[in-house]
C-alpha cells in the first residue's frame, strides 16, 4: 500500500481531531445539552413528592453544568412514567412554593385515573390554528367550560375514544377542543374525513401547548372551568359516555 505525503498529513490531522474530541467529551460530560437518566421507585404520591424532589435537587446541585434530568418514575405495578425537567424549570418551580409538588404529582397519575386539581389556574393562554388556518385561543372560551383533549392519529387509544367523545359532544351542550400534537394539517384532515367527528381540532405542531399543560400520556383530557381554571385531568381514553359524564361533573361549576 502506497502512502504519499498528502495522505499522511490527512491521516495525522484526522487522528489529532479524534483525540481532541474524545478529550473534550471527557472534560465536558455535563456541559450544556447533557442530561442524566435516573430511575426512582415510587409507591405513592408522597414518594413522588419526596424522592423525586430530593433526586432533582441533588443532581442539579452536584453538577453545575447539568442542563436537564430525565427521571423515570417506576411504580409497583411495573408501569413507568418518564419525566424530563430542565434546570430553569426546576428553579422556577422552587420559587413558586408548591409548584414542583403539583408538577410531580401530575406525573404520578396512572392512566385511567382522574386527578382533581380544583382551584389551580391555568397560566398559559395559547393561540393555535384550526384546520381552516384560523387562530383560536383558549381564552375565547373564558366564560364557558371546556374539555381539552390532547391526541394524535398514531395513538391507538386516541382513535378508540373519538366516537365516544363525538357522541357526548352531540348529546350535550359542551365545548370540546381537541389538540392534535405534532402532526401536519394533511394528516389530521385525512384522519378526520375517515372518522368524521364534529368538534374543533387545533394543531399543536411543535407540541408547545401540550408541554405547557404537562401532557406526556396520550390521550389526555383536561377540564377547564368557565373562570379559566384547570379542574381535572384524565389520562387514558374515555370508552363509555358515563366515564365522560362523571369526569365533567364538578361541584364548583
Amino acid at each position: 500500500m502506497k502512502f504519499n505525503k498528502q495522505n499522511i498529513i490527512l491521516t495525522a490531522t484526522l487522528l489529532i481531531i479524534t483525540v481532541a474530541a474524545v478529550t473534550w467529551v471527557s472534560a465536558h460530560g455535563h456541559d450544556k445539552g447533557s442530561f442524566e437518566s435516573l430511575t426512582v421507585d415510587v409507591k405513592s404520591t408522597d414518594d413522588v413528592k419526596k424522592k423525586a424532589q430530593d433526586v432533582l435537587s441533588d443532581e442539579f446541585e452536584e453538577n453545575e453544568n447539568l442542563s436537564r434530568v430525565e427521571l423515570v418514575l417506576q411504580r409497583p405495578n411495573k408501569t413507568k412514567t418518564v419525566m424530563k425537567i430542565n434546570r430553569d424549570k426546576f428553579q422556577k418551580f422552587l420559587s413558586e412554593g408548591n409548584g414542583l409538588e403539583d408538577y410531580l404529582t401530575d406525573y404520578y397519575t396512572l392512566p385511567g385515573e382522574s386527578k382533581t386539581t380544583s382551584g389551580t389556574p391555568y397560566k398559559n393562554d395559547f393561540d393555535l390554528k384550526n384546520l381552516k388556518g384560523e387562530k383560536v385561543s383558549l381564552s375565547d372560551y373564558k366564560s364557558e367550560k371546556v374539555l381539552l383533549n390532547f391526541w394524535a392519529t398514531w395513538c391507538h387509544y386516541c382513535r378508540q375514544e373519538m366516537s365516544t367523545l363525538n357522541k357526548f359532544y352531540n348529546q350535550n351542550d359542551v365545548n370540546i377542543v381537541s389538540v392534535n400534537i405534532g402532526e401536519s394539517k394533511e394528516t389530521v384532515e385525512g384522519f378526520k374525513q375517515k372518522t368524521d367527528f364534529d368538534f374543533i381540532t387545533l394543531l399543536d405542531k411543535k407540541a408547545d401547548v401540550s408541554e405547557s399543560f404537562n401532557v406526556h400520556v396520550l390521550p389526555t383530557s383536561i377540564l377547564i372551568d368557565k373562570n379559566g381554571k384547570v379542574l381535572k385531568r384524565h389520562q387514558g381514553p374515555f370508552m363509555k359516555l358515563d366515564d365522560i359524564n362523571n369526569f365533567m361533573k364538578d361541584k364548583s361549576s
